[in-house]
């Protein structure tokens, strides 16, 4: 069955061909203009069902466009909302590369598409770039032959990567695995379980090599007779067929409509009582347009009505808006139809209107509709004073603990010297100049953390030889440099037995492995008062063969929860974490020995016989929490192989990352080496929400791999602002 998810993400482009319908935006002569779309195959064969409205706006909001030049990236999007009306480029060679849908290492029912074109642009065709996006997963589906039912009661077969797992049986027939398979891992292992007709327990494994994206794998189980096992064969024969997913259906997911301007709409429209002159807002659509709503009118003015409703208003109403002053173009024309096109509209405020305003903020609604009923909605200020300088208000996420961005606008022209001055409040004011440009962003840097500001705009020269100092005064306050309890690693006891990095179970922070080792008697971290860089204690973590299985040393922020058989379920992170650190440091000794311990799934990075690897790492989360036995967390963590689920640091819900590792000793004697893990923010537009630190002497612990002996000292962990 085939599945075409098309996601248009090319909006009507609205060309510079004439004043009339310009967004006065200068174009060279040997520009181009592309249309950007993107189809993408879903073509896995499942039962039929008519794709929902929440599936059709995830893969909106999830999809991500690039598009390369000879001299590399040059234009990126995230969702649907970011791609332009109209994308124009130099005439040249270019490539795009597009995805959508859920990464994640086993799913039922999350998918990854993924694609690639390349076109070329020349000033004389509008170049149509279509991304053919293919489902990028391997995909496995099971069969159990009615044989396996005379044999087996209670039978599944667990389909793993490296990363992730999932269980078939009777119970999920005619269910497909998404899987997306690790860097490195090129191969699916399987284990058929299930209870024998005399009660023994049954296992059989296998694997499926050399797996490869966008084809399917279908297993077909089949009971072989006594023969076959009495010579050392599995109770079961397992039939692959590797086939390359087939195509039918389609259905079309389309962008919203854009709201644009040849200024930034989400700052004011400023300028001088009397002094406008006029310009245009763009709106544009895939689809037609059904509704184009202008409310908030009464503040500027219109008496006839404080909302219109263009598609919808009797003509006499569209009259008296175009006398007072706002003139609404639909259809309106642009360079594909001249004549006029019901997918594009211009909203023009002309200078008469604009300058009968008095001194003040004036914000007028704009909503757009179109005949899929997707909306956008924005919000034109309009902030008419005299003041030569203007600043905004600071979002929260421009707001660091040392250093926050301000951004601001030229209102008077022939204004110099211009940019943001601030004070702790009630201090002495400093100075920040701009480049003076018409809307500029300044950095203000050094600040103290946790400290209230007050900042406003200025000038030296206001146009007319003055000096000028806005009367207007901002807030914002830094936010708090947060360190980590414990950070010392000086607090130890025992909770039921277990020797914990804390001082109480009420103010555990940091927790380990040891919950786990517990069942073989063993403990990996412990206190360690002789090799410390101050205090009275660093932390010891052992990597051990604890008779059982491989254990990695470790130590991570969260909590242990629970031990399934011999496997650890781990709550992993703290939430209530908002500050956002440039980079941590802290200090270590690290003294790997060889791998002698690689079980069956581990990746192939992890090589019997060469040195271990520790790591150190942090991470800042988002709001994003997964529960286990009635606790939540920032991520639920498990390492019993059939339902693996281990932190990936390319998850969405990271927004800063950071790591040490060494296959070295740091030193040949007690001495503990300092490091420092910068960390790269992946997102500056969200604050965070959770913070994550995760320290193991063993790199491949997660998989019960590494060398029996390597061992990591911590101390002294401190987040630098």
């Amino acid at each position: 069955m085939k599945k075409i998810f098309s996601i248009v993400m090319a909006m009507v482009a609205i060309a510079a061909v004439s004043t009339s319908c310009s967004y006065d935006k200068i174009i060279a002569s040997s520009d181009g203009k592309v249309k950007l779309s993107m189809t993408i195959d879903d073509n896995v064969e499942i039962v039929s069902r008519a794709v929902s409205e929440t599936e059709k706006a995830a893969l909106e909001e999830s999809c991500k466009i690039y598009v390369y030049s000879s001299k590399g990236l040059i234009r990126k999007y995230h969702g649907a909302d970011e791609v332009p009306s109209d994308l124009w480029l130099a005439s040249g060679e270019y490539s795009a590369e597009a995805w959508a849908g859920d990464s994640v290492p086993a799913s039922f029912d999350k998918k990854y598409y993924r694609g690639k074109t390349t076109f070329n642009v020349s000033p004389t065709a509008v170049a149509n770039a279509v991304i053919n996006c293919k489902i990028a997963n391997v995909v496995a589906s099971v069969k159990f032959d009615a044989s396996v039912a005379t044999v087996l009661s209670d039978y599944k077969i667990t389909i793993a990567n490296t990363k992730g797992s999932l269980d078939f049986s009777d119970a999920n027939a005619d269910a497909k695995g998404y899987y997306m398979m690790p860097s490195g891992d090129t191969k699916l292992t399987y284990s058929i379980t299930g209870t024998r007709l005399g009660g023994e327990t049954y296992t059989q494994n296998g694997e499926i090599e050399d797996v490869k994206g966008t084809t399917e794998y279908a297993l077909t189980i089949k009971f072989q007779s006594k023969e076959f096992e009495a010579i050392g064969g599995g109770m079961f024969v397992v039939d692959v067929d590797e086939k390359e997913i087939e195509v039918n259906d389609s259905f079309e997911i389309t962008a919203i409509p854009l709201i644009t301007a040849n200024f930034d709409l989400s700052q004011p429209k400023t300028g001088e009582a009397g002094s406008f002159k006029k310009f245009s807002i763009y709106v544009s659509a895939v689809e037609e347009l059904t509704g184009l709503e202008l409310s908030g009118l009464n503040s500027i003015g219109f008496t006839a009505s404080d909302k219109v409703e263009f598609f919808q208003s009797q003509d006499y109403v569209k009259s008296q808006l175009s006398t007072f002053g706002i003139e609404i173009q639909c259809p309106f024309a642009t360079d594909e139809h001249p004549e006029g096109d019901v997918r594009a509209a211009k909203i023009t405020f002309t200078a008469a209107m604009l300058n009968t305003l008095a001194n003040g903020k004036y914000s007028i609604g704009i909503k757009a509709t179109d005949n899929l009923n997707k909306v956008r909605n924005t919000t034109l200020v309009i902030d008419v004073s005299n003041d030569a300088v203007k600043v905004t208000e600071v979002p929260a996420y421009d707001v660091w603990a040392t250093s926050a961005t301000v951004k601001g606008t030229i209102a008077k022209e022939g204004s110099t010297g211009t940019g943001v001055e601030y004070r702790k409040a009630g201090g002495d004011w400093t100075k920040v100049y701009s480049d003076d440009s018409a809307a500029f962003s300044v950095k203000l840097t050094g600040l103290e953390a946790g400290t209230a500001y007050e900042y406003r705009a200025f000038a030296d020269n206001d146009g007319e030889g003055n000096a000028f100092t806005s009367s207007t005064i901002y807030t914002f306050t830094t936010e708090t440099a947060a360190q980590l309890p414990n950070s010392g690693f000086e607090d130890w006891c025992e909770i039921s037995g277990v020797v914990s990095p804390c001082a109480s179970e009420s103010t555990m922070f940091w927790d380990c492995g040891n919950a786990g080792a517990k069942i073989a008697s063993a403990v990996l971290t412990t206190a360690e008062s002789t090799i410390k860089n101050s205090g009275n204690y660093s932390a010891k973590l052992n990597s051990k063969n604890v008779v059982i299985k491989f254990a990695a040393g470790n130590m991570f922020i969260g909590k242990y929860l629970d031990t399934d058989g011999t496997d650890g379920v781990l709550g992993f992170g703290r939430q209530v974490f908002s500050s956002r650190p440039k980079s941590l440091t802290g200090y270590v000794k690290y003294n790997p020995v060889a791998i002698n311990k690689v079980p069956s799934g581990t990746p192939s990075e992890c090589v019997k016989g060469e040195m271990d690897k520790g790591i150190i790492y942090i991470a800042l989360l988002d709001e994003t929490t997964e529960s286990y036995g009635g606790s939540s967390y920032p991520l639920i963590v498990k390492t019993k192989p059939s339902q693996r689920r281990i932190f990936d640091k390319n998850e969405s819900r990271v927004i800063a990352y950071g790591e040490w590792t060494s296959r070295e000793a740091t030193s040949s004697d007690n001495t503990m080496m300092k490091f420092e893990i910068p960390l790269e923010y992946k997102r500056t537009d969200k604050k965070p929400s959770a913070i994550l630190i995760c320290c193991s002497a063993s790199f491949w612990g997660d998989y019960y791999a590494g060398g029996d002996g390597s061992v990591m000292y911590i101390d002294d962990f401190t987040l630098n602002y």
